[in-house]
């Protein structure tokens, strides 16, 4: 076989397949792992989303708490009569009994401001009738109610206008010698009488122990801002405040004023950062947190690290174990070929082998017996050519021997018509001529009955190699049954993995039913409210069992995908072994019609052998014919001239006879040296 009667596959050989095979599994888990990234991103995100604007609302609802509390300590004071009857200076009391008052005061704003710790200072600011109370000193300074009220008309020309919750209060900061970064807010109210302002501060340590309690992650930063732009930020997880802040002058922070709360993505230093933010009903303070973005999908990010790191080693799983399969059955087909190509040039001395214990060792086993049947059947021809020369080669010896003695017989009836006038004188040397000629004619009797026995013996070879030829025929048309059937087999597995495959569509429409019914059951669930969320509970575990079968369904899918592939291989394997059995029945075929054409060319040697065996004895007569003229030779002299003119015709017919026999000889010759030659090209040993 020449390499370019080699079809060459190209990209569509064995190794190619398998990898595809592999690699499309890992394509569909590539993109599972995507769309499952990307769901558990947008749920994850959403869920940080919920529990981070849970948080910060918990957070605001403890400042509305605190400051809700102030409020309660202001309104405490604002309607207490006794403050009421000290601000308007106490009438009828003496300056003891004044004094008393004020010292005991001062220990119950001490006492509240042990009671709640988000409490700075506190003061009463009354008119010049009386002193001032305060927390700052026990210095006692006249009220300036109406000094403070001018500077806040002067900002607030209506009075009703006047803020209750302001970032300072300079003129009572430089009357009483405070510090401003003592406090950071103020609650401001005026009294029952008009006649003074409650002024309680807020501790900067309690804001800020508020914005300590969120924790949004490493990155995050919290911040607090009045309405005013004063604010506190921190980074999540540090104890100690930013200076100067970062919120209030933010563009993200100045473009949501107005709204109550919300969220959005905002750049902050060249990052992606989420924007929570939420309002104080009661203090207008706004408490704000900016998250990196990385933080909100950190858990999606780990799912995307594990599905990447799966992906990977299951692609170099299926190189791998891709490889070591497609380099198995490319060895063993590579060797099976290089076995089988060896056989096709006439060497029948191989033996196919193949590594492995699959299929690919019944084919070498298969290929092996064929090998060897067609070495014992060449063998076998070998020896009858061998025999069938062997007697050719007798025939024209034998033919020789024939025409040697016709020449002889010719040569000497030419001397009897010659030497008619002296058939008396060698009457006798004709006897012994014709004696001689009796002896040569039953050596021809003999060559011919040798040579029939030859042609026998050669027509039993033929018979017998005939047979050996028909029961490999009886062999390959079997070959070929058994081939059809496995075909067979294989088709009903692939009918049979189809079936599988209508069971795997009926569980995927029962999980999709099942994951429907499952959301049903969750929208009812939350109509339900509190009642129904165990059931909702419920309803996930059957979403999360529907989504498992689904999945499983799809795996099962893809396994018979494969198995179909792989069926349809076999069934492609199955018919290139049904075309070699048809090739190696026409071989068979072929090596029948050589033996048919030599059977036939035998009976045709055997016809001529009858003609010159028919010769030779009507010759004898002759010859007993010419015995008895020769005695009578003398009487009968006219006889022996027409006896020698029938001796010469049937001389003739001899020599045709036996130049027939040797174009016989010679066709015999000429099949048994093409065949001679056909075999040799055949390497048994």
């Amino acid at each position: 076989m020449k390499k370019s009667d080699v079809k060459k596959v190209g990209l569509l050989n064995i190794r190619n397949k398998i990898f595809l095979c592999f690699i499309i599994p890992i394509i569909c888990m590539i993109l599972v792992g995507y769309v499952s990234y990307s769901l558990a991103s947008d749920g994850m995100s959403e869920k940080f989303l919920d529990t981070s604007a849970q948080t910060l609302n918990m957070a605001v609802e403890y400042l509305d708490l605190t400051t809700a509390g102030i409020e309660q300590e202001a309104a405490r004071y604002q309607f207490d009569a006794n403050i009421e009857s000290y601000i308007l200076g106490m009438p009828g009391k003496d300056k003891v009994e004044k004094a008393n008052y004020y010292t005991d005061q001062r220990v119950v704003f001490m006492s509240a401001m042990t009671a709640n710790k988000a409490i700075a200072n506190i003061h009463i600011i009354p008119k010049s009738v009386a002193n001032v109370l305060t927390t700052v000193t026990d210095e006692k300074k006249p009220g300036i109610y109406d000094d403070y009220v001018g500077k806040l008309l002067e900002t607030y020309p209506d009075k009703a206008s006047i803020p209750k919750w302001v970032i300072s209060h300079p003129e009572i900061d430089e009357y009483l010698g405070l510090n401003p970064n003592d406090y950071f807010l103020s609650y401001q109210i005026q009294g029952s009488k008009q006649m003074s302002f409650i002024v309680i501060d807020v501790k900067r340590d309690a804001l800020t122990e508020i914005l300590k309690n969120l924790n949004f992650g490493s990155g995050s930063f919290v911040g607090l801002i009045t309405n005013d732009g004063k604010e506190i930020a921190m980074s999540c997880g540090s104890d100690s405040a930013l200076d100067g802040g970062m919120f209030a002058t933010e563009a993200f922070y100045t473009g949501v004023s107005g709204q109550e709360s919300g969220n959005k993505t905002v750049q902050y230093k060249g990052q992606d950062y989420l924007f929570l933010f939420q309002k104080s009903t009661t203090s207008d303070i706004t408490i704000c947190a900016l998250i990196p973005a990385e933080t909100v999908t950190r858990q999606a990010e780990g799912i995307k690290s594990v599905t990447i790191i799966m992906v990977i080693v299951a692609a170099l799983f299926s190189i791998v174990v891709g490889a070591v399969i497609s380099g198995g059955i490319q060895r063993n087909m590579k060797r099976i070929s290089k076995k089988l190509d060896e056989v096709a040039k006439g060497n029948l001395s191989v033996s196919v082998d193949a590594k492995g214990r699959d299929e690919f060792q019944t084919l070498a086993r298969s290929a092996s017996n064929m090998v060897v049947n067609n070495k014992n059947l060449v063998m076998k021809l070998s020896g009858t050519a061998e025999e069938l020369q062997g007697s050719a080669k007798s025939v024209n010896e034998a033919s020789e021997a024939i025409l040697t003695s016709s020449t002889e017989i010719t040569q000497a009836i030419g001397e009897i018509s010659q030497g008619v006038d002296k058939q008396a004188e060698h009457a006798l040397e004709c006897v012994n001529i014709t004696n001689d000629l009796s002896s040569k004619i039953q050596n021809i009797l003999d060559d011919v009955a040798h040579i029939k026995d030859q042609i026998t013996e050669a027509e039993r070879m033929i018979v017998k190699g005939t047979t050996i030829v028909d029961n490999l025929a009886g062999d390959a048309v079997l070959t070929s049954q058994k081939t059809v059937e496995v075909g067979s087999n294989i088709s009903k597995l692939s009918e049979e993995a189809d079936s599988i495959n209508e069971f795997v569509n009926r569980i995927a429409a029962i999980a999709h039913k099942t994951n429907m019914l499952s959301l049903n059951a969750s929208i009812e669930a939350a109509r339900a409210g509190e009642a129904g969320r165990g059931f909702a509970v419920v309803a996930d575990e059957i979403r999360e069992l529907a989504d498992n079968s689904a999945a499983a369904s799809r795996e099962i899918g893809n396994k018979i995908e494969v198995i179909n592939e792989r069926t349809q291989e076999s069934v492609d394997a199955a018919s290139s072994a049904a075309a070699m059995v048809e090739t190696q029945q026409k071989s068979v075929d072929e090596v029948i019609s050589v033996f048919n054409t030599i059977n036939d060319k035998m009976k045709d040697l055997l016809d001529a052998l009858e003609q010159i065996s028919e010769s030779a004895s009507a010759a004898d007569e002759q010859r007993k014919e010419t015995v008895d003229a020769v005695d009578n030779i003398s009487s009968i002299i006219e006889e022996t001239a027409a006896s020698s003119s029938l001796v010469r015709n049937m001389t003739d017919n001899l020599m045709e006879s036996v130049d027939r026999l040797g174009q016989t000889a010679d066709s015999l010759d000429e099949n048994m040296k093409g065949l001679q030659k056909e075999i040799s090209a055949f390497v048994v040993e």
